[in-house]
This record gives C-alpha cells, sequence and structure tokens, in this order.
C-alpha cells in the first residue's frame, strides 16, 4: 500500500510481520479534531522485499447518515494537546452538509491542480451524485 504525501508523492506504508494497518477516515478525522489523520492511499503489488509477506485485506466502510449531528469527540487528550476547548464546543453541521462540503473542496483542489498542468483558468461545473444507504 502506498499513501500519498503532502507533495503529491506516494510513500510506501511498510508492512511488518503479525502487524495491522489501519486507514482512517475523514470522519474520523472530524471527530477527532485532526488528531487522526485521513489519507488518500493506494493498493499496489508490494516491492521485493515485502513480496513475501501474507496480506490480509478487511475493507468496512461506514459513514454517518445525513442528518447526523456531527460533534468532535470530547476527550482529555484532545483537550490537552489543545484541539479543543473546555466548553466542549459542538461542530454544528449534519453529515450530510460535511460530506458535500469536503467533496466541493476536493473537486476544487483537482480542477485547481489541472488548470495549472493545462495553463487554464477556466472552471468547468462538475456535478457529483452521492449516494447512501
Amino acid at each position: 500500500m502506498q499513501v500519498r504525501m503532502p507533495d503529491e508523492t506516494w510513500k510506501w506504508v511498510k508492512l511488518y510481520p503479525g502487524s495491522i494497518t489501519v486507514n482512517s477516515t475523514d470522519a474520523l478525522q472530524f471527530w477527532a479534531i485532526g488528531y487522526l489523520k485521513s489519507s488518500v492511499h493506494r493498493v499496489v503489488v508490494p516491492p521485493d522485499d515485502q513480496a513475501h509477506i501474507d496480506i490480509l485485506s478487511l475493507l468496512y466502510l461506514l459513514r454517518p447518515t445525513h442528518g447526523f449531528d456531527l460533534r468532535t469527540l470530547d476527550r482529555p487528550l484532545l483537550k490537552k494537546l489543545g484541539l479543543k476547548g473546555d466548553k466542549g464546543e459542538a461542530a454544528g453541521i449534519k453529515a450530510g452538509d460535511w460530506v458535500r462540503a469536503r467533496m466541493k473542496g476536493n473537486l476544487d483542489k483537482a480542477e485547481g491542480e489541472r488548470a495549472k498542468k493545462e495553463g487554464s483558468s477556466e472552471r468547468r461545473e462538475c456535478k457529483v451524485l452521492l449516494m447512501m444507504a
């Protein structure tokens, strides 16, 4: 597996026998106020030095329903790190609105990167259909 770094390069995730690798979700990043990070990743054939390691993948995808009130976690560690104030403030956003905002931000970023590569400032409308059970 590889993780995309902030400079847009891909870095191998080192596999250790008997260990697990967990990909954190965007929702978990939100709840933990950024303490846990979600990542863009891809699964590719491992490099030669890791080809002998057996890999078992388990995918479990879960997203809050559109109407769910997202609130950040109220945990002492987050307060100690200065990520959350003592007032226990809530995020005040519905899960569906938050997902749409994240997707729009990702699309805007991708469109800006595409325009830079093509030397164009032209914007195109993108419509995304998001279906959730």
